[in-house]
């Protein structure tokens, strides 16, 4: 059997096959972005450093645990404030997982509203070391809890409020910059 096709579909067809050229998107990445699907990208010097590149969760009864420990390195000219999550010495963090060629939200603490006075200070220079300690229940109806599925990929821990001003007797100034607030990439196995 042998198709024929008239001038008029013949042309119809060459412009078809020319968008569809013209709309392939190139193998060659433009300088300083990550294709979608690849690796996660890590600051080259963050300010936030994990003591592990790979951490297995644990599994209980009812959650999935496990503990990072980060350490944040005051890079800034300014003090720099670690408000802590409720009323503990911990700083307020999330998870970011590495999803389809972007950061997207993956855990986040359960903070009570409770502004403290004067939070942990880090000296220009200096560094503080904690224990961010993720604990995400089970259960679909509890909080706090992953929000992605599956768990195990690449992630990055994200202090959420931490300050390069403050005000005395006021409480909280200027965030830090998200690249500021940001630790290297790090891989969670379930």
């Amino acid at each position: 059997m042998r198709l024929t096709l008239a001038p008029r579909q013949l042309g119809r067809l060459g412009a078809i096959c020319l968008v569809a050229v013209a709309c392939t998107v190139s193998r060659e990445e433009p300088a300083g972005e990550t294709p979608v699907g690849s690796a996660a990208p890590s600051p080259s010097s963050p300010s936030i450093t994990t003591d592990q590149q790979s951490y297995r969760a644990r599994r209980t009864a009812d959650a999935l645990e496990l503990d990072i420990v980060t350490t944040f390195t005051n890079r800034t000219s300014d003090t720099v404030r670690l408000h802590p999550c409720g009323n503990t010495s911990q700083p307020s963090f999330s998870l970011e997982k590495w999803v389809d060629g972007a950061w997207k939200p993956a855990y986040g603490q359960a903070c009570p509203a409770i502004l403290m006075l004067d939070p942990p200070k880090v000296a220009p220079g200096a560094s503080r070391t904690d224990t961010a300690r993720v604990r995400a229940m089970s259960a679909a109806n509890a909080m706090p809890r992953f929000e992605v599925d599956p768990i195990a990929g690449e992630y990055r821990v994200v202090y959420a409020q931490a300050y390069g001003s403050w005000r005395p007797n006021e409480g909280p100034g200027e965030l830090l910059p998200l690249d500021q607030r940001v630790s290297n990439t790090f891989r969670i196995e379930d």
